[in-house]
């Protein structure tokens, strides 16, 4: 499973994509309370490198509910010394349906700094995922782009291990998340609740993600590391959604 296509850091390099389908293992599919995507909101991070104690980036995640469909939108951008050396934008949207088992992407693309790159088609009908580069493959049910992947984990927060086929502009392959449990993440708007997964591939490269679990398992934390080591870890210091107003940063 390679890890290469991660949208690592959105930025610097700027953004790779990926999409998945969820085939829990027998502890995963264990139930557990689901959570229901917030009418609208949004989420902002702090994107930093693990090694450096500064700000190089800026993320921003929205999204929007209406009936039975959904869209989310994630803008990435370097800021102060990082724009100096490099300006990039990464703009990523993702629209689908609300279904019974969560959210069911259509389609996903990404704009980098004013073109447009890589993009997935989701043909439900007949069973294939169209991606850049007239490309397609068989679609697994329960598929997920770059941004749909994170707000799906969290639907129903797993307990044991998770098999994800990922789709991306580029790639479908299987990652295998592992819960690290549960942490407490202290935050510009206060110490949260967070369940810790992570994700290795056969070649090193990681994936990290910390779920709120007073705050609906949305995405509070994702780290990626490559295969070098390098890291960028992306931290939530705003947020907001339709009914709960309290978490905003001070």
């Amino acid at each position: 499973m390679k890890r290469s296509g991660l949208l690592l850091l959105q930025l610097a390099t700027l953004l790779l994509g990926w999409g998945l389908a969820f085939l829990p293992s027998a502890a995963a599919a264990a139930k557990a309370p689901a959570f229901e995507l917030p009418q609208s909101g949004r989420i902002r991070f702090a994107i930093s490198r693990d090694d450096l104690d500064f700000v190089v980036g800026r993320a921003t995640h929205t999204w929007r509910r209406e009936g039975k469909t959904y869209t989310l939108t994630s803008v990435t951008e370097t800021t102060g010394i990082a724009a100096l050396f490099k300006k990039a934008q990464v703009i990523q949207k993702s629209e689908g349906e609300i279904t019974a088992a969560g959210l069911k992407p259509l389609e996903f693309h990404t704009v980098r700094n004013g073109v447009a790159a890589e993009a997935a088609s989701f043909d439900w009908a007949r069973g294939q995922l169209h991606y850049s580069g007239g490309r397609q493959a068989p679609l697994s049910p329960g598929a997920q782009d770059v941004l749909s992947v994170f707000y799906q984990l969290g639907r129903r927060l797993p307990t044991g291990r998770i098999e994800v086929m990922v789709a991306t502009g580029k790639k479908f392959e299987r990652y295998r998340f592992e819960v690290l449990g549960e942490e407490r993440l202290k935050l510009a708007f206060g110490a949260q609740r967070v369940l810790h997964l992570k994700s290795v591939g056969d070649d090193g490269e990681s994936t990290e993600v910390w779920l709120g679990v007073d705050l609906r398992g949305l995405p509070l934390k994702i780290r990626y590391t490559d295969h070098h080591g390098e890291s960028f870890v992306q931290v939530a210091d705003q947020l907001e959604f339709d009914d709960n107003g309290f978490a905003r940063k001070r």
